[in-house]
């Protein structure tokens, strides 16, 4: 354990956060491997819930960091496909729509005139 580890204090770590970057920064501070921090973290979810769920969502909420809880594991870096990226199921599927909404039209305007 180096002192260049803990010359920062116990804070969350974002920038390695799977969550809220509780168990990255135990890990910083500690000396430790993030997925050791991650792996002892999950059995006492397991073991002991309540308590691990409790302690989690106070370190994230009292310890300082960057952003708040990010889920990191659901961002992507790609970009929203557009209309001429998507695939021939999507296209016909909105295609779809678009007519179904055209046919409740005409037919609540039918359904209009015979009042």
């Amino acid at each position: 354990m180096t002192t260049a580890t803990r010359s920062g204090g116990l804070r969350r770590d974002s920038e390695h956060a799977l969550i809220c970057g509780v168990c990255a920064g135990v890990a910083n501070y500690f000396g430790y491997d993030r997925w050791a921090v991650r792996l002892v973290t999950l059995v006492l979810l397991f073991a002991l819930p309540m308590p691990t769920i409790i302690i989690y969502v106070l370190a994230a909420l009292l310890l300082p960091g960057g952003e708040r809880c990010s889920w990191n594991w659901f961002k992507s870096d790609k970009p929203e496909p557009k209309r001429e990226d998507s695939s021939p199921v999507e296209v016909k599927l909105s295609d779809l729509e678009r007519q179904w909404r055209e046919k409740e039209r005409a037919w609540d305007e039918a359904l209009k005139r015979r009042r």
